[in-house]
């Protein structure tokens, strides 16, 4: 498969059909009808339900080997970053994990498009039903080893895109950890505001991009002044990988990635680390 997709920017956007590339109708068409999946993953099925993160039937005939490994790293990626917090304890608060048709060039995307956080999704391309665990990863590495995606440790090839989109959706929950301030609040307001007085679809949908990038770029270069004052060094967006340079928001959910699929970190890596122990400490302090 190739290139990563997301919908992150369809996040406050209300017109879901504007988003080019990808079948938005179809994404939200089909939601409702996708149930709850019936398989368990050693158990982990049941467990991420109670954290109101619920795996769909449409994941069914994704290949065990590949999918049960996604499983696994999502369960990981929320008992490190989320369990701390009560932001997505609450009823209404809950993503979804599915298979559905997208374009070719899209493996994975993310989707927020409401204003708080219910009815989140990742969504995998469902040729991934088709295709062999091998065959993955070695298209994976190919997209490493030209540059475009992050640097991933080889048992983790499986696991970088779902792990790229849970990089949004963290980026999604500061954001919202953010509006419990009272600067988040009054920043809230004034894009509430500004959308109010957007005649068009296509100012709202700008309005919402930047809004969701703004934070991006606060965040990446946080990490980035992190890195510097602790490993006296700086990485650029190229030096992270091509993805990267599209945008700040594509930079962190690579970075996440790449911080949470290798082990032998590198001093970006390590600086968002820190970055997002100290958010999440923050979180943890203000339930």
């Amino acid at each position: 498969m190739g290139g990563r997709g997301s919908l992150y920017l369809n996040f406050y956007n209300p017109n879901h059909n504007s988003m080019p590339n990808l079948d938005i109708a179809n994404i939200i068409s089909t939601q409702d009808q996708d149930k709850d999946t019936l398989k368990e993953y050693n158990g982990k099925t049941e467990k991420l339900r109670n954290k109101k993160i619920f795996i769909k039937e449409s994941t069914d005939l994704i290949p065990e080997n590949i999918f049960k490994p996604n499983i696994n790293k999502i369960d990981h990626l929320t008992r490190k970053y989320l369990d701390s917090t009560q932001i997505l304890k609450n009823q209404n608060k809950q993503m979804s994990i599915r298979s559905i048709k997208l374009n070719n060039l899209t493996t994975a995307c993310y989707i927020s498009n409401n204003h708080n956080l219910n009815n989140l999704q990742i969504i995998l391309n469902d040729k991934i039903k088709h295709t062999k665990k091998s065959s993955l990863e070695t298209n994976v590495q190919k997209i490493i080893d030209r540059g475009y995606w992050v640097k991933t440790d080889k048992k983790e090839l499986v696991n970088q895109a779902i792990t790229h989109e849970f990089g949004h959706h963290i980026q999604r929950v500061l954001m919202e950890l953010d509006k419990t301030t009272s600067s988040g609040r009054e920043r809230y307001n004034n894009y509430l505001e500004d959308v109010k007085k957007a005649k068009t679809k296509s100012q709202i949908k700008n309005l919402g991009n930047k809004f969701f990038e703004d934070y991006a770029t606060e965040y990446f270069k946080a990490i980035q002044r992190i890195e510097r004052k602790e490993f006296n060094h700086i990485t650029t967006h190229d030096e992270l990988s091509g993805y990267s340079t599209e945008s700040n928001s594509e930079a962190f959910a690579e970075l996440f990635a790449k911080a949470n699929c290798t082990k032998d970190k590198d001093t970006l890596s390590k600086s968002m680390d820190l970055f997002l122990s100290k958010k999440m400490k923050v979180a943890a302090r203000s339930n």
